[in-house]
């Protein structure tokens, strides 16, 4: 995946920043799919996509993660108003969405129909709500709502690391 040399110098200095103290994001439970994205070695066309609106519009924040996601509230609201703006669904791919967390925010992307929200980490709460072998729930409570999020149990354990990294 190309990064712009401006935002490879932006994560360059962060990742100087990290190492230099002690706010390193923590070891995930399992390998981050934002890395894998970035260096080529995994990712889907969602995930790459993602990462791209990420570097666009917030240059300065960190991928540390992110993965496939459901939240039906939300993907009813994108879809709701990319068909407003005059777009036209075209297949179930339309509706797939990413959670992508960075060393500020937590975001849902929902990049075929151009759907992305923001939290910053100090105005959400993330709680688990139930896992399974495959699949877990979380619900994530925001000042503009609670919404239930549907991912892999990985990434899943990922997200509440993240999230309990990012309260100290």
């Amino acid at each position: 995946m190309d990064i712009p040399e401006e935002v490879q110098e932006r994560w360059g200095k962060k990742l100087e920043r990290f190492q230099a103290d002690e706010t390193a994001p923590p070891i995930l439970p399992y390998p981050s799919l934002a890395a894998m994205t970035l260096a080529g070695a995994a990712g889907d066309k969602e995930s790459v996509m993602a990462l791209r609106g990420l570097m666009r519009s917030h240059p300065d924040e960190f991928p540390l993660d992110l993965g496939p996601a459901k939240c039906k509230d939300l993907d009813r609201w994108f879809l709701d108003e990319y068909v407003k703006s005059g777009g036209r669904v075209q297949g179930m791919r339309a509706l797939e969405a990413v959670w992508l967390a960075t060393d500020e925010a937590l975001h849902y992307i929902s990049p075929r129909v151009g759907g992305h929200i923001r939290w910053a980490w100090d105005s959400l709460e993330v709680r688990p709500m139930k896992s399974g072998r495959r699949f877990g729930k979380a619900t994530v409570a925001t000042p503009g709502g609670t919404f239930h999020f549907s991912m892999g149990t990985g990434a899943l354990a990922n997200l509440l690391t993240l999230y309990s990294w990012s309260q100290v």
